[in-house]
């Protein structure tokens, strides 16, 4: 008895010590809650849709601060969690399915992280924490978000330079498409045919209103529609994120999520030529139709729309939307200007660099992510339509359009990426997220 309670004493002792070199209180901290909240810490953040480098950077000074040893490995699909060292290392797998980003839970996420980081939350606190909010319903209904992809459509029409015909017809499209991907959700099978699906849809309609559209609308591009109206679906964010993966030596997660982002591309394009193959159906419908340029002022007004948009598409708070907005404005003005002195593809640098400062401004100020920002920041710059085309292009046999378009779509995800590392080392980020 007296040997147990001798052993009992020097492990808290142990305890203390360690809490005491790292100037935190010395709070004796049981293991398997620890690990318990690593555990459900690395799972709340895949499902929010975090990157593996930011995932890793996150879940690092968390176990620190609890006395593990933690060494993690993450993929789209799944994390790995050792705790140990050498032959006595306990490894645990989490397979996670990939998720949609949500701005607003991750935010929350990052604030539980950040406490039990800093010394101010227990792990079991904040494993009740996690808990509460993965248990919080979504943020936004089924009408808000349907309204999101109708809308951000129509402004994918506004930025690729299309009429009002286009525009009208592209948001019916996004309506469409957001019906679709929101009726798929709880159904795991079709939810894999969403591209497919959506691709031809989107294509049919905008034959069809190229076609039958009424004379006071004007003319109707079939393909700007159609590229504007599945401009949510575009994995164009995903190929940056998995460059920028890539570039972080997260070589394995990098490739992955490459991988799958060319295949939601291909799935979409495969869908998008189906559609189009009822061209000589639809009564000789026009391939494309010369546009009727809209006013200046339309691309000013589109922009604040399409903020609003990416808000509720990217599940971010209400509150956020001025800063939303504000990133928004930056990337895509810094990508104009930067196009008029470097090129339009190396243009895109100065646009990531510009938002990428700002989300690490923002972080350091209001002790939040960076990302809440930077993403919607750069979707404006993000290449999917460039894959679509250059997909499209190659499917016409248009082989060397097609393989320039994509080495376009590569060109702009780098010099995407390139300034959010340069952002990153003129302005450090602010950790925990």
């Amino acid at each position: 008895m007296t040997a147990r309670k001798h052993t009992i004493n020097s492990t808290r002792t142990r305890g203390r010590g360690r809490g005491a070199a790292r100037g935190l209180p010395p709070e004796p901290i049981a293991e398997r809650d620890a690990i318990a909240f690593i555990l459900k810490l690395g799972s709340a953040l895949h499902t929010a849709g975090t990157p593996s480098h930011m995932l890793e950077e996150a879940l690092t000074p968390c176990a620190e601060r609890l006395g593990l040893k933690a060494s993690f490995f993450s993929t789209p699909t799944s994390l790995f969690c050792g705790f140990g060292e050498g032959p006595a290392q306990r490894t645990c797998l989490l397979r996670v399915e990939p998720s949609l980003v949500s701005l607003a839970r991750t935010v929350e996420i990052d604030e539980v992280a950040t406490r039990v980081a800093r010394g101010r939350l227990s792990s079991g606190g904040g494993s009740r924490a996690l808990d509460i909010i993965a248990s919080k319903p979504p943020q936004y209904g089924p009408a808000t978000t349907l309204l999101a992809f109708a809308l951000a459509s129509a402004c994918g029409a506004v930025f690729f330079s299309g009429s009002k015909g286009d525009v009208l017809v592209a948001g019916i499209i996004g309506l469409l498409v957001g019906a679709i991907a929101l009726g798929a959700g709880p159904h795991r099978r079709f939810a894999r045919l969403v591209e497919l699906t959506s691709g031809a849809l989107a294509a049919v309609v905008a034959l069809l209103a190229a076609r039958y559209a009424p004379d006071w609308l004007g003319p109707v591009s079939s393909l700007t529609a159609t590229l504007a109206g599945v401009i949510v679906l575009l994995p164009g964010l995903s190929i940056t994120l998995a460059i920028a993966e890539v570039s972080m030596r997260h070589l394995v997660s990098g490739a992955a999520r490459l991988t799958g982002a060319l295949m939601a591309l291909i799935s979409l394009a495969f869908g998008v030529a189906l559609g189009r193959a009822m061209h000589p159906v639809i009564d000789g419908a026009p391939e494309v139709s010369q546009p009727e340029a809209l006013p200046a002022w339309t691309l000013y007004a589109a922009l604040p729309i399409a903020a609003g948009a990416f808000t509720v598409l990217f599940r971010a708070r209400r509150r956020d939307l001025l800063v939303i907005t504000i990133a928004s404005a930056l990337g895509f003005f810094g990508a104009r200007y930067g196009a008029v002195i470097l090129g339009a593809e190396m243009g895109a640098a100065l646009g990531a660099f510009i938002a990428g400062v700002f989300g690490n401004i923002y972080a350091r100020m209001a002790d939040r992510p960076a990302l809440l920002p930077t993403w919607p920041g750069i979707m404006l710059l993000v290449p999917g339509s460039l894959g679509l085309r250059s997909l499209d292009a190659l499917m016409h046999d248009q082989t060397v359009p097609g393989i320039e378009t994509a080495f376009t779509m590569l060109v702009v995800a780098v010099s995407i990426v390139t300034g959010l590392l340069v952002a990153n080392v003129a302005v450090p980020q602010r950790r925990a997220l």
